[in-house]
């Protein structure tokens, strides 16, 4: 019997193909990062978060994003700053 694909495998094909289209879409790149976190790809996420960032600086969403994934990662010290930088937003 074959296995039905994760639904955000779906997803995540269609946010691919808009970052082709369109590669500074911010918030593709923060919906890519929040799949990754899910799936428990950290380093992923934040090199996803940091490219909407890069894109839109004020997202407060990218920044939260990359408070978890810092913080699924260990790494406090880097979550607190992220955290922080999205309170200011």
């Amino acid at each position: 019997m074959l296995q039905q694909a994760p639904p955000w495998l779906d997803v995540s094909y269609g946010l691919a193909t808009a970052l082709r289209l369109s590669p500074t879409l911010a918030q593709v790149r923060v919906t890519l990062g929040i799949i990754a976190i899910g799936t428990g790809n950290y380093e992923q996420a934040v090199e996803e978060l940091q490219a909407a960032l890069a894109n839109d600086p004020a997202n407060g969403d990218a920044y939260r994003e990359l408070g978890r994934a810092f913080d699924a990662l260990n790494d406090t010290a880097q979550a607190e700053k992220t955290f922080l930088a999205a309170i200011e937003r």
